[in-house]
């Protein structure tokens, strides 16, 4: 941004006239055309001197036409076209006395292109195309400056030097001198410095302002910011009738320097002199623009767009009415204020200033408000007609990923095929074979989707979509239940992307894939080396007890009881800790713990009726009696702990198991005096988090939903960050929903997909998000939630997203792209035939 703030600022000066005087001539065109010149108005002067050519190519002033053609292109800022008129004095004109001077300018044309080696090289030639003093002292000039910026200050300094053997006696002898004492400074060099300034200083030409105003200037421009304003200042104190002037140069220096919020400062202060008539319209536009660059650099982007926003409506025509509209238009878009951004980038689109670039945000514009057909027809027309070869394959991607956001998928997948080809070194080319890969999956090529995946996955291995292309390579084998390509493929990932995001999951796909296909072993060796090689993955806890489930369903009730006593141990926030203890129990009973043991117990309590044991014992016997359903005697003996035992952990372990009891016994208040008599006196935050959250469910359940939403948002409130209050969160938002309260049911799904990114509830948040609005009658909005619940991995949710979609692009008179995801969802989820079932229904509407 320094770089672009600096170059946006600095002027380095008009393009110097040269060549003949300025001389009375008859032809009307011709004399116009330079009369036009004089007065700055480059365009009708443009066409004069072009008129003049037309009537009179071989006349007499024809060699200075068409030198003036260029320089009228020049000084409208169309360096290329320039070069090719000055390119044309050279080549038909080569005893013109205006050769020298437009080689000079076509080298001036190479280095604003930041052609500089071009540059460089035309400077020599006109060195040596001509005598003329003007032009050669303006050459060595030039040619200094251009090797300075390249950062070649050896030549800057013997190019100088040179100047100064050859002509010392020049008028710019000051400004020469200033320049090399400026690079001997640089250099370190303090004897030279000093008498190349001292030099300066006594040049006729050079005041102690001017040479301070260079000085600052040249240090700005070397990234000496600092230095520069201390030069400004100094300036300051010398011309104090060039307020407004060094006030702007000291600002940009300052905001430069890092030193942004001083800058803007000094810039609103000056806004104050107008006030003071210190200040005329072409001054505070300049003003404006750099106070807008300014609050930029300072990270206020709202003030900026605001301060451009002034400076637009209070001269439209100004020099910065243009960059400053493409600056709002950028900001209004980030702000969300798309219909002011599409204004500006508009009115650019049809004007004469950077007109493809504002096509290219116009386009975005379209795309943001989901207007994919305008915004295709945009993209796809600048892609064809731009001559910015930058800017050419940004537009042809857009326009292929509005095509396949459209519903054309078969258009997109053929322009994004294309565009890989084409740009195979592109920052986007990733991208393109990602989003190619996807579609084509989508549309059930398998076999070219993976290919293509592959490719990107090879190609591009250093780039960050390449494990997500192996990733999605390895599901859709999985989908097609192909499972040993997609263990392979599975494996591929973890030892090429190893620190992956997508390795632990793909893992974790595959062992559910050979779990649900009763390979339980297969699962568990799976499981095991996802746990070895990931134990810190935020599906650890899902990994530990699915791996007990291996072993539970394999009859290896010891590993399972070891697998489930880990997942209680190490994640004691998961929610799958109740589950883990409920199979604990299973294990024991399953393998007959329990009969052997208990009536020991009870023949212990009735020996021993004061023991310090006879709490858990009371526990065992209560658990032992629920197992078998026998919920009277487990009421019993659970109630009975708190009139034996002093410890008040042992006392809310068995108040929570008899609210169990209650459960199954179908009183849902005493569990819930239970659950809730154990939040309040229980001391760890993992048992009061557990049974409040059970207690909400049982309130949502028991249809008490005012008091669920208040009880977990207690759970939401006291614990902090946990897959548990996420949950608890997304509960509240499909309370509040089925409520019809679609505003706060939004805010709290938005809560939970701001806080809880990568929780599983989130897919079906954003869901619920659309649906909201949907059932709300915004459909508009409706759509961006929708396509964020079909993209974000979960199947059940991306069938019914797909299907919502189309219902809303239905409502919105969207008929084609409407009937297109209907397909989708007939095409791909089969296995969900309820939206199955309704996108048939639609398409035979």
């Amino acid at each position: 941004m320094k770089a672009v703030f600096i170059g946006a600022v600095i002027i380095t000066g008009a393009v110097l006239v040269a060549g003949a005087a300025y001389a009375v001539v008859e032809d009307e065109a011709f004399s116009l055309g330079r009369k036009m010149f004089d007065r700055g108005l480059y365009k009708a002067a443009y066409r004069d001197f072009d008129d003049y050519l037309d009537q009179d190519p071989a006349g007499e002033w024809a060699d200075e036409a068409q030198f003036y053609l260029g320089r009228s292109l020049h000084e409208m800022g169309s360096c290329n076209e320039a070069i090719a008129e000055y390119r044309r004095v050279i080549n038909n004109y080569p005893t013109s006395p205006f050769v020298a001077p437009a080689l000079v300018n076509k080298a001036e044309c190479y280095a604003a292109l930041g052609l500089f080696d071009k540059a460089i090289e035309t400077y020599h030639r006109a060195l040596g195309a001509t005598k003329n003093p003007d032009d050669l002292v303006r050459a060595y000039l030039k040619l200094g400056e251009t090797y300075f910026v390249v950062g070649d200050v050896a030549q800057a300094e013997e190019t100088y030097e040179e100047s100064l053997r050859e002509f010392p006696d020049q008028e710019t002898a000051g400004t020469v001198h200033y320049r090399l004492a400026l690079l001997y400074f640089l250099d370190g060099d303090a004897e030279r410095c000093a008498a190349h300034f001292a030099a300066a200083r006594k040049a006729k030409e050079v005041d102690v302002v001017a040479v301070e105003d260079a000085r600052g200037r040249t240090l700005l421009a070397a990234g000496q910011a600092e230095e520069a304003a201390v030069a400004f200042e100094r300036c300051l104190a010398e011309a104090p009738g060039d307020t407004v002037r060094y006030d702007l140069s000291r600002a940009v220096s300052y905001v430069a320097a890092g030193n942004a919020s001083r800058g803007t400062q000094i810039l609103e202060e000056v806004l104050l002199a107008k006030n003071r008539g210190r200040l005329d319209a072409a001054a505070e536009a300049e003003v404006l623009y750099v106070l807008a660059l300014a609050q930029l650099e300072n990270g206020d982007r709202r003030s900026a767009r605001e301060t451009f926003i002034k400076l637009i409506e209070s001269s439209p025509e100004n020099p910065y009415a243009t960059p400053a509209k493409l600056w709002a238009g950028r900001l209004s878009l980030e702000e969300g204020d798309v219909e002011a951004a599409t204004l500006f980038f508009g009115e650019l689109a049809a004007g004469d200033g950077p007109a493809d670039r504002a096509k290219y945000w116009l386009g975005w514009c379209h795309f943001v408000s989901k207007h994919y057909a305008e915004a295709r027809k945009t993209f796809e027309t600048l892609a064809a007609d731009t001559a910015d070869v930058e800017l050419a394959p940004y537009a042809r991607y857009w326009g292929a990923e509005a095509a396949a956001r459209g519903g054309n998928t078969a258009e997109a997948r053929n322009a994004l095929a294309a565009f890989a080809t084409d740009y195979p070194d592109h920052p986007l080319a990733d991208n393109a074979l990602f989003r190619l890969g996807k579609l084509q999956l989508a549309a059930g090529k398998g076999n070219a989707g993976r290919k293509t995946l592959a490719l990107l996955a090879s190609r591009y291995a250093d780039r960050g979509l390449a494990d997500a292309a192996a990733y999605l390579f390895a599901v859709s084998l999985l989908d097609e239940k192909n499972f040993g390509a997609a263990a392979a493929a599975f494996w591929d990932l973890v030892r090429e992307f190893p620190a992956s995001p997508y390795a632990p999951r793909g893992l974790y796909n595959l062992a559910q894939a050979q779990f649900a296909e009763h390979e339980f072993a297969d699962a568990a060796e799976t499981l095991a080396a996802l746990l070895s090689h990931y134990p810190r993955a935020n599906i650890a806890d899902d990994a530990l007890f699915t791996l007990g489930e291996c072993f539970l369903n394999q009859g290896r009730y010891k590993r399972a009881k070891e697998k489930y006593a880990e997942l209680v141990e190490i994640y004691p926030h998961s929610p799958r800790v109740d589950e883990a203890r409920y199979e604990i129990e299973l294990c024991n009973f399953k393998q007959g713990r329990y009969k052997s043991q208990i009536e020991l117990a009870k023949s212990y309590i009735a020996m021993y009726p004061h023991s310090a044991l006879n709490g858990e014992l009371l526990i065992l016997l209560g658990e032992y009696y629920y197992y078998r359903r026998d919920y009277e005697q487990a009421q019993k003996y659970l109630a009975a702990v708190a009139e034996v035992e002093a410890d008040q952990k042992t006392v809310n372990a068995a108040r929570t198991k008899l609210a169990e009891v209650y459960l199954a016994r179908g009183d849902t208040s005493k569990a819930i005096a239970e659950y809730v008599a154990v939040a309040a006196t229980t001391q760890d935050d993992d048992v009061a988090l557990s049974v409040l959250y059970k207690a909400a469910d049982i309130y949502g359940r028991a249809g008490d939903k005012s008091t669920a939403i208040e009880t977990y948002g207690e759970v939401v409130s006291r614990f902090g960050r946990t897959r548990a209050t996420a949950k608890a969160q997304f509960k509240i938002g499909e309370y509040l929903r089925a409520a019809k309260l679609y505003k706060e049911s939004n805010t709290a799904l938005a809560a939970l997909t701001r806080e809880w990114p990568a929780s599983e509830y989130a897919p079906r948040a954003k869901l619920y998000m659309g649906l909201n609005l949907l059932d709300a009658g915004a459909a508009a909005e409706a759509l961006a939630h929708l396509d964020a619940a079909a993209a974000a991995g979960d199947r059940a949710v991306a069938a019914q997203s797909y299907y919502y979609v189309g219902v809303c692009q239905r409502d919105l008179g969207h008929d084609a792209a409407s009937r297109t995801n209907f397909t989708k969802v007939l095409a791909n989820y089969r296995d969900f035939p309820e939206w199955v079932r309704k996108a048939k229904a639609e398409l035979g509407r």
